[in-house]
């Protein structure tokens, strides 16, 4: 979902044409830019829509799943090669944006909650119970087994234990070996539970997506491109491909444990439809060009984590202390043209505290344990 790149959009770049590095942050702001407009128009406190069917903003985060994993595969093949680099870059991203986004929600649910307590899904908390959300959710484990912690207003955050358990789970199994790696797997994957390991493939398509990258030729490329695009469109708005979701979790998988793993089939079909489009983009990409719009793509990319961490407690807020409009369209572009201008501001003291945040981990963690001295080619036997 969030690149470690130290490009300012998260881009990944250097080992592939500028045109797809430019088309991956395109997808990325994309799909933030949908799991922002899925939101705001499925609560009808804002949008007035009652009884929606609109699920953009789930088929969203497959996107970002897969883009996860593909930029992983990137950093840990060329940039990172121990284990201790690999971990203490992930954490900077995370942490750069999650911490403020806690601290934002915080702040911003106390006011909301006394202008207009109805705004909110959730009634108010405090003390102790904000303390355990702001510990669990700061150390990533807010989903893990049955835990199901959403820290306040800041519904998105769920995502974040199940990007940060990928991210362990893939450098253990990269940059290690033996049985301290078997033993390490084995622990890790008792901890989070078979919810979150249920869309690890998902993500891991990501991984093989850049694995896979430049096998194909041109023609087959944009066949595969533009045929990704119509099947998408054909599974989802005849509701096929969320029906067999539906099908699988009810039948194979019981649905009381799900949560936010719910149409596991219909999220691997998204993921598999994902890659290929960006496979088949990579195949044709170097006779593409952007021009002059990819300084704003990148631009836009450079605040993806911010608009999807802070959009739901920024929206909140505004839904509650604003008068406005009755709940309806000109409701939604008057709370939604505040929260992104918001975000557009907060995204300087968030997205561009990364390499601070790099630098403080470097000097708190200097000497990466258990790590692989030598550069890796790819998962150890």
């Amino acid at each position: 979902m969030f690149s470690g790149s130290k490009q300012p959009a998260g881009a990944i770049s250097g080992a592939m044409p500028s045109s797809l590095s430019t088309y991956l942050d395109l997808l990325r702001f994309g799909a933030a830019l949908a799991v922002f407009i899925g939101h705001m128009v499925t609560n009808a406190k804002w949008s007035g829509i009652q009884g929606h069917t609109l699920s953009i903003q789930n088929d969203a985060m497959v996107c970002f799943f897969v883009l996860s994993g593909m930029v992983i595969g990137f950093v840990s093949e060329q940039k990172e090669h121990e284990f201790g680099v690999y971990l203490r870059a992930r954490l900077a991203r995370l942490w750069s944006v999650a911490i403020p986004a806690l601290l934002i929600t915080i702040l911003l649910d106390i006011l909301g909650h006394r202008a207009n307590p109805s705004a909110y899904f959730a009634p108010a908390i405090g003390g102790i119970e904000t303390l355990r959300q702001l510990l669990v959710s700061t150390l990533f484990l807010n989903q893990i087994r049955h835990w199901s912690v959403i820290p306040g207003s800041n519904l998105p955050y769920w995502s974040l234990s199940y990007e940060f358990a990928y991210y362990l789970l893939f450098g253990i199994a990269f940059y290690m070996r033996g049985w301290i790696r078997a033993v390490l797997l084995i622990l890790c994957c008792a901890i989070i539970g078979p919810r979150i390991l249920l869309l690890l493939p998902v993500w891991l398509l990501g991984w093989i997506a850049w694995r896979q990258r430049d096998r194909l030729s041109p023609k087959t490329g944009l066949i595969l491109f533009a045929g990704s695009i119509v099947l998408y469109l054909i599974l989802s708005v005849s509701d096929a491909g969320p029906a067999f979701g539906r099908m699988l979790d009810a039948t194979l998988l019981r649905n009381f444990w799900l949560d936010w793993s719910r149409l596991a089939g219909w999220k691997y079909l998204l993921g598999l439809l994902v890659t290929v489009n960006i496979l088949g983009f990579s195949a044709f990409a170097r006779h593409v060009s952007f021009g002059r719009t990819a300084i704003f793509i990148r631009a836009a990319a450079g605040i993806t984590f911010a608009l999807y961490l802070l959009h739901y407690p920024l929206l909140s807020f505004f839904g509650a202390v604003l008068p406005g409009p009755p709940p309806g369209l000109l409701r939604c572009l008057e709370i939604g043209s505040l929260a992104l201008i918001s975000i557009i501001g907060l995204a300087q003291i968030t997205e561009g505290q990364k390499q601070r945040w790099r630098r403080l981990l470097d000097h708190a963690w200097p000497s990466p344990a258990l790590a692989v001295k030598q550069p890796p080619t790819g998962l150890h036997t």
